[in-house]
């Protein structure tokens, strides 16, 4: 099963939040314009703005160990 990716989990955490983009906008120090355009799929976001909302919601970044290169045995 594949992962979600980043960009599907803030904005369904976005999505998610019962409160409004002005709220959200305070709270995050993110322009309520940038939070709504991204979570509608207009816009992508800058990487700090996602690290802000992965913070902000408590998502957290767990590397994948490298796979293993060169032939199989």
């Amino acid at each position: 099963m594949k992962r979600p990716t980043l960009t599907a989990l803030l904005r369904d955490a976005l999505w998610n939040d019962p409160r409004n983009w002005l709220e959200l906008s305070r709270q995050t120090g993110i322009s309520h314009t940038v939070l709504m355009h991204f979570a509608k799929g207009f816009n992508s976001i800058r990487l700090e703005t996602a690290d802000t909302l992965a913070q902000f919601y408590g998502i957290e970044h767990v590397a994948k160990p490298p796979g293993k290169k060169g032939k199989a045995k």
